[in-house]
């Protein structure tokens, strides 16, 4: 078995039979992929839609709830294929995907990315880890597990998984522990994977675990970088400018909310980010602004701008894919 395509999926109904059939094209020879379902305690209609396609090389395991990043860990350790790809049950595969990834099932790489922005990220280390936390932005998939094929075996050697106890920025941390750990990776200008963009992404909704579950994400990236081979300055931009863009994301999603008392009720953890955080990257003058807001405890005017832009973007409720 060439590849495995490892598909996380909970409450998935609307989306999930077009994921499949993106993947399972008529170019597809089916006797070298597999797909791996792993449904995450689905409570509406997903699993019987899996059901339907059912073969020797596609199968569906049924899980209580415990999150994307188990169910991508599972479906590795199940798998059987040579190569693993993962796909959001609401996304889908390009048309031609498979005649452009099949090129590289000999490939002696650990990791073979897929993107027309690849030519833009210089071949070094630190650049690649820059890449993937945002600090460079040339390619925008490359903190996802998305458009890439992982060597099974590099993943397992390396003991490298998705950690459970985050929900943002779990695939970054994957990312970054997949290039630290090997010189063998490939990057290929071409695209095979869509994206579903969600207006109503319940992503942006605020959740107050979302706060441990960030701290979580910045003790586990200092874990892991303090760990590799990148020099001290280059670590301490990396973490700190994490440290900074977690205050906007912690703002807006306060801001989602709908309610002032979240300011108020979570202060605390802005004083804390700035206690650790003396990054001199910038962010932008959008994002440096709402930044020096929140250091000089302008809590209100925060929320009063963040609110705003909320207001004056579209409430469209529709989706669309964007290839990446």
């Amino acid at each position: 078995m060439e590849l495995s395509l490892v598909i996380p999926v909970y409450n998935g109904e609307k989306y999930i039979e077009e994921c499949i059939r993106s993947v399972l094209t008529s170019e597809v020879d089916k006797s070298k992929i597999e797909i791996v379902i792993i449904d995450d305690g689905s409570t509406d209609n997903s699993v019987s839609i899996c059901n339907k396609y059912t073969s020797e090389n596609f199968k569906v395991y049924c899980n209580s709830n415990h999150g994307v990043s188990y169910s991508r860990n599972f479906g590795v350790n199940v798998s059987n294929g040579k190569w693993i790809m993962f796909i959001d049950a609401d996304d889908k595969l390009s048309y031609n995907w498979y005649s452009i990834v099949s090129k590289y099932f000999n490939s002696n790489e650990d990791i073979v990315t897929f993107s027309n922005k690849v030519e833009k990220i210089p071949d070094e280390k630190v650049e690649i880890l820059k890449n993937i936390v945002g600090i460079n932005n040339d390619v925008k998939n490359l903190a996802s597990p998305w458009s890439k094929m992982y060597r099974k075996n590099f993943l397992q050697d390396n003991k490298i998984t998705f950690y459970q106890d985050i929900i943002n920025g779990e695939d970054m941390l994957f990312n970054i522990n997949c290039f630290l750990n090997t010189q063998k990776y490939k990057f290929v200008e071409d695209n095979i994977y869509e994206y579903r963009i969600h207006n109503n992404s319940a992503t942006k909704k605020f959740n107050a675990s979302f706060i441990q579950y960030d701290l979580n994400f910045q003790n586990r990236l200092a874990e892991i970088l303090n760990c590799s081979e990148i020099s001290n300055e280059q670590k301490s931009i990396i973490i700190s400018f994490c440290k900074k863009n977690s205050l906007i994301i912690i703002a807006q999603r306060m801001c989602y909310g709908g309610k002032y008392t979240l300011f108020k009720k979570n202060k605390y953890i802005f004083d804390e980010y700035f206690r650790t955080c003396r990054s001199k990257v910038n962010l932008g003058i959008k994002k440096e602004s709402i930044i020096f807001l929140l250091r000089i405890k302008c809590y209100f005017g925060v929320y009063l701008i963040l609110s705003l832009i909320k207001k004056m973007k579209k409430d469209n409720k529709t989706s669309y894919f964007v290839n990446i």
